[in-house]
């Protein structure tokens, strides 16, 4: 005996694909999609590196559609179901915005990177900006 033993009827049946339903404890689990969300916003149009859109615990940010310049707008999650104004203060970049990113350890840390080549890093207020954002920490 080399320490085999015959195989279970259960095993039988999934190595030869009949029979059994592939096993999962996730397979009756269904999700809904969150009913609030933000209203009238304007993404960019210009093409980047990146999808356009973050978030992180507490903020989402999108590439605003502000004519000239690149603006990154930082939402907080409190505005959720309600329309956002189109003057909102804005992360004032400089160039096209081609990618921006949370930290994944600070919520209020957000790195930008544009079509002039400048990285940036950028501090936001815990309770989102109240005001356009025109200096970089770094």
């Amino acid at each position: 005996s080399f320490g085999l033993s015959a195989p279970t009827a259960p095993a039988m049946a999934r190595a030869s694909g009949r029979g059994i339903v592939r096993e999962s404890k996730f397979r009756h689990l269904f999700g809904e999609a969150e009913k609030e969300r933000f209203d009238e916003i304007r993404i960019s149009i210009t093409k980047t590196e990146s999808t356009g859109v973050r978030g992180n615990g507490s903020f989402a940010a999108v590439a605003w559609n502000a004519g000239s310049g690149g603006q990154v707008a930082v939402l907080p999650h409190s505005l959720k179901g309600t329309r956002i104004k189109h003057d909102i203060p804005r992360v004032q970049v400089g160039s096209a915005p081609l990618d921006f990113e949370f930290s994944p350890f600070d919520d209020c840390l957000m790195s930008t990177a544009s079509d002039d080549g400048m990285v940036k890093l950028w501090r936001l207020p815990q309770e989102g900006l109240t005001e356009n954002l025109k200096d970089p920490v770094a």
